[in-house]
């Protein structure tokens, strides 16, 4: 199969061998026959050689390379000098509550405290009437999200600020108050990249420092039964995901489901090391939590996810933050595909730029 796949990768004959038949029968070395001949032949070897390549190469075997059992390095550890840190930006009050209600499940898994987001626009005239019926909205906001936190015992810290862009003064308090995580939530879904990843969440994703939580939330965290995590790549990024299926399974009971999708059946020795990869993303967890660990064998991976998902509470997957040649933020085809087809809550978490370049260094 390898033979013929590099056979039919060197056979088409086109530039090179088209450039000197013109110059030959140009200069009277070959005749008008033989040039019409290197066309014909031309035309067959660069409809046959992809061909070939497209039936062969997909049976080609796949090397299995050992795979490390050890957890990957989280930086997600909260210190004695400084709790993990959850900044979230409170400006829709419909969200408003499971927001918070999810950032408390977070930072009582870690021992850290939330800390309520509201931005106010500056405005040329600081005692202007405006200003001052802005000031009480997000003072409302925050005086809301400050009661949901106490009554869920979890340490809240209110931070209101003024700045002349939303998004940049998410960022920048998310870096002045260093926050381990920024949560942020929608409400409406059907139009997800025009929408979303086009306005204020697209310039916070570009921009944050750490990592940012996407969320749909269709119910309370604190109710969900079933968790979802797709895992892709054993790195502290994928580590990042379950832990925040886990915090939330710590709370409520919930089934937490790792799953890889994998084009081709693994053996079975590859398998039994994939499983060990999942459950050590996991780390040390509360024998509490039912911890499932599943391989499924699909070309389609949005397909399978969607499938493993329509008995779901949630699915926890991640995203990458790319500029398009518009300048906009482009969300990955799969958690785009995904996002349009379920019908249950989900978080999509991105990851700072510095964490991915990192990675795909390595």
């Amino acid at each position: 199969l390898e033979m013929l796949t590099m056979w039919g990768m060197s056979l088409p004959q086109v530039a090179t061998t088209l450039a000197a038949a013109l110059v030959g029968n140009q200069a009277g070395l070959l005749s008008d026959a033989v040039l019409n001949a290197v066309v014909v032949m031309m035309l067959v070897t660069a409809i046959l050689g992809p061909l070939i390549v497209r039936q062969t190469a997909r049976s080609l075997p796949v090397p299995e390379t050992e795979l490390s059992t050890e957890a990957p390095e989280s930086d997600w550890q909260a210190t004695t000098d400084r709790p993990f840190t959850i900044v979230v930006p409170v400006y829709n009050p419909r969200t408003e509550q499971y927001l918070i209600e999810l950032a408390a499940l977070i930072a009582e898994y870690w021992g850290g405290v939330i800390k309520p987001l509201a931005i106010a626009n500056a405005q040329s005239q600081m005692d202007s009437p405006r200003m001052n019926r802005v000031f009480q909205q997000r003072e409302s906001l925050l005086a809301t999200a400050a009661q949901l936190g106490q009554s869920l015992n979890v340490a809240v810290d209110p931070l209101l600020r003024i700045d002349n862009h939303v998004a940049e003064g998410i960022s920048r308090t998310a870096r002045e108050q260093k926050a381990n995580l920024v949560i942020m939530g929608w409400s409406e879904r059907h139009t997800f990249t025009a929408r979303l990843f086009g306005t204020l969440i697209d310039n916070v994703l570009w921009s944050t420092h750490c990592p940012l939580a996407i969320t749909y939330l269709r119910m309370s965290p604190r109710k969900m039964t079933h968790c979802l995590v797709p895992i892709k790549q054993f790195t502290a990024a994928e580590a990042h995901k379950v832990q925040i299926a886990i915090a939330i399974a710590q709370h409520s009971g919930a089934q937490v489901t790792l799953l890889h999708v994998t084009p081709r059946p693994p053996s079975t020795h590859r398998e039994m090391a994939l499983h060990k990869r999942m459950r050590a993303l996991a780390g040390e967890i509360s024998p509490d939590i039912d911890l499932q660990v599943r391989v499924h064998c699909q070309a389609d991976t949005a397909k399978a996810i969607v499938q493993e998902a329509q008995f779901c509470d949630l699915v926890v997957m991640r995203t990458y933050r790319r500029r398009s040649s518009t300048g906009d933020i482009s969300i990955s085809d799969i958690s785009n595909q995904v996002a349009r087809q379920l019908n249950c809550s989900l978080i999509l978490l991105g990851e700072p730029r510095s964490n991915w370049l990192h990675q795909a260094s390595q």
